[in-house]
């Protein structure tokens, strides 16, 4: 079973290793104005153009495989892009609100297979 999912979230806590980053983030949802937190992990040697290294307090939008550990998500990050940061009238960069980033939902996408067909239709298995 493969299980994916992409978002636009808030990096609010990042630590890194020597091969890995990894910590959490938080995504704004639209109808309950809400800031849920998820994990994260990304590994360094899968670094690549549409997968690029980001700072805490950066808002991504991430995508990659992910599972449930302890009622908690967490995301294996395979694609991440830095969006812009919000700039100062004199250019210094300023930090995200939480209730002010983009509103999203994770956008999941599972593929499992049956091991035995489900149904029978003119002699095709579902």
């Amino acid at each position: 079973m493969t299980a994916t999912l992409s978002v636009i979230a808030l990096v609010v806590r990042l630590r890194e290793s020597s091969h890995t980053a990894f910590g959490d983030a938080i995504y704004r949802e639209k109808v309950s104005n809400e800031n849920p937190v998820f994990g994260f992990k990304q590994f360094s040697n899968a670094l690549h153009d549409y997968n690029e290294a980001f700072k805490e307090g950066d808002l991504v939008h991430f995508g990659g495989k992910f599972t449930i550990d302890d009622n908690k998500l967490m995301l294996l990050v395979e694609a991440a892009c830095v969006l812009e940061t919000q700039l100062g009238r004199n250019g210094e960069r300023l930090k995200w609100e939480p209730e002010k980033i983009p509103s999203t939902k994770p956008f999941v996408h599972i593929t499992t297979s049956a091991c035995e067909p489900l149904s029978t239709s003119n002699n095709m298995n579902f």
